[in-house]
């Protein structure tokens, strides 16, 4: 299965990893099992202009909304 289409995906990170994503993603993370201390640190962060910039859509064309 393509990670595009995927319903869940797991990353295996070490000491140090630093993961991001958006804001409006779902996440989780498993329960801390192990007898040393996790540390979790968050934060928001926006780059002006995102959308046009950094993430432009991946198709080409007009949107057209019927009855709307």
């Amino acid at each position: 299965m393509s990670p595009m289409v995927a319903q869940k995906m797991t990353l295996d990170v070490r000491t140090g990893s630093l993961i991001l994503f958006p804001s409006w993603l779902y996440h989780s993370v498993d329960d801390n099992r192990s007898s040393t201390e996790r540390v979790s640190v968050a934060f928001n962060v926006m780059f002006s202009p995102y959308v046009e910039d950094m993430s432009p859509p991946n198709w080409k064309g007009n949107l057209e909304i019927s009855g709307a």
